[in-house]
């Protein structure tokens, strides 16, 4: 397949790119401010919010386009509602004028965000239809907005919900909970995470699997694809800490009300078995995912 990532030098898109050129696909990847090097890929430079550049990549003929692309930074999404909307919808809408052109498949990476906060730990599988007046915070809306324009655009298309999506890093990207925890204990001192924030921390390797089969087999539709575990970022970070040497009682809790932040961070929890069991591919939890990265550190991986 010829594939176009939108948002290749991102966490999540750079591993994309790697793991379909692996498989053997003709990758190709847009970036917006960081001109990194993916090795047997070809980058371009492109704001996938502005249409004019976006219908200049008709030239090209992509069998599926996987959109990355977004701006994920939750407090500002709630700050700058015009920006939040000129990335997160008025891109995606690009997009898929695009591969509407090509008869490409179109791959939309969206969040568990879409949904209000979970009652009583109730998990959302994708039975649940989320509601724009019930989004839990702007990023969230702007999102959900882009799920809704690909649902009703008449294409093929895959729509696959993470959360808190965590790997080794390159040194353009921001700290996950395992790189930021690993970084600071290294250093000798103590971590600190949020012990009232929930996750579904999404174990990359095993998401790009998960993308690069739904889409070789031709499925099609909604899918929640985070991780099995829920649990919160302090228990997240004291397994880091012990899975990587270090004492637990150097990871200390703090309450996400000390932060102040704009946005609301809601707690999630997404059913995402299906996805996974669709796919044929493992469902990794945190135990497995660290204890991957654990040995790829002993190997030099450092996450810088």
């Amino acid at each position: 397949m010829k594939i176009l990532v939108t948002g290749g030098s991102g966490f999540v898109g750079y591993r994309l790119c790697e793991h379909f050129i692996s498989g053997g696909h003709d990758v190709e990847y847009t970036y917006l401010s960081h001109d990194c090097s993916i090795p047997g890929a070809q980058g371009k430079k492109l704001d996938v919010s502005e249409s004019k550049q976006v219908s200049a990549l008709s030239v090209g003929k992509y069998d599926a386009i996987i959109h990355c692309a977004a701006l994920a930074n939750v407090d500002l999404c709630e700050k700058d509602h015009a920006l939040a909307r000129r990335h997160n919808v008025d891109a995606t809408d690009n997009m898929l004028l695009l591969a509407k052109g090509q008869d490409a498949v179109f791959v939309y990476v969206s969040t568990s965000h879409v949904f209000p906060a979970s009652a009583s730990n109730r998990a959302y599988t994708e039975d649940d239809i989320p509601s724009l007046s019930l989004a839990p915070n702007y990023y969230g809306r702007t999102k959900l907005e882009g799920e809704i324009l690909v649902r009703g655009s008449g294409i093929p298309y895959l729509v696959l919900r993470i959360d808190q999506p965590y790997y080794w890093k390159k040194e353009w990207h921001k700290d996950n909970t395992v790189t930021r925890t690993i970084a600071k204990l290294q250093a000798g001192g103590t971590a600190t995470e949020v012990v009232d924030w929930f996750n579904c921390p999404t174990f990359v390797p095993a998401f790009c699997e998960l993308a690069l089969k739904l889409l070789s087999r031709g499925k099609q539709g909604v899918f929640n694809a985070a991780g099995p575990d829920y649990v919160s970022r302090f228990d997240w970070a004291v397994k880091v800490a012990e899975i990587f040497g270090h004492p637990k009682e150097s990871v200390l809790p703090v309450s996400a009300a000390s932060f102040n932040l704009s946005a609301a961070r809601p707690n999630i929890l997404l059913d995402s078995g299906r996805a996974y069991s669709v796919a044929g591919v493992e469902h990794v939890g945190l135990d497995s995912g660290l204890r991957q990265m654990q040995k790829e550190w002993g190997r030099g991986e450092t996450g810088a």
